[in-house]
């Protein structure tokens, strides 16, 4: 018997059942790769988070109960948050409100420190060491850049290591940003 259709027979083929195992591992082989991929992801993941947390342990130290030190810098912060240095002299000195409202009648200066810039790192242990470059009758207060956030957003502070000279009511004379110490003798008005 002829087929009715004899084109059609010569363009069907069976496919053998080999063929078709192969194919079922190939996807098999290819869905264990990727769940490989996606777990080795996760497991890359969370050892860099937990990393980069112990690193960020070990930037603060406890040294006691109430004083906390950043190991890379000589400020120190007492347990209101206040930033305390080694050495204050009369003329720069950590920011508190009583000390604030007791020098009305000095040139007073805001510094907005932030213990992690090293900018701020810079200019305290310039004035630690020598604070002559602020002149006589002024104060240079120690302000915590990231605990002070109302005295930021009153003299719109968006940087840390910025200055504001303040006047006996407390509005800014003067407002800069500087690298070093050098500049404040000239920009204290």
């Amino acid at each position: 018997m002829t087929p009715a259709y004899p084109y059609l027979t010569n363009q069907i083929r069976k496919v053998p059942m080999s063929s078709t195992k192969s194919r079922q591992g190939n996807i098999l082989i290819i869905g264990l790769i990727v769940l490989a991929i996606v777990s080795g992801g996760a497991v890359f993941a969370t050892t860099s988070l937990k990393k980069s947390q112990d690193s960020a342990m070990d930037d603060t130290k406890m040294t006691d109960d109430t004083v906390t030190k950043d190991s890379s810098d000589d400020a120190m912060m007492d347990d209101t948050g206040d930033v305390v240095t080694k050495e204050s002299s009369a003329n720069y000195q950590p920011y508190s409100e009583a000390s604030y409202a007791a020098a009305t009648n000095q040139k007073r200066v805001l510094f907005f420190h932030a213990t992690w810039c090293p900018d701020c790192q810079n200019i305290d242990k310039q004035l630690q060491a020598d604070s002559s470059s602020i002149p006589e009758g002024a104060i240079v207060f120690i302000v915590d850049y990231d605990k002070e956030k109302d005295l930021k957003a009153k003299y719109n502070i968006t940087y840390q290591h910025t200055f504001v000279q303040v006047d006996t009511q407390g509005n800014a004379v003067s407002t800069w940003n500087d690298t070093t110490a050098d500049t404040i003798a000239e920009n204290i008005k």
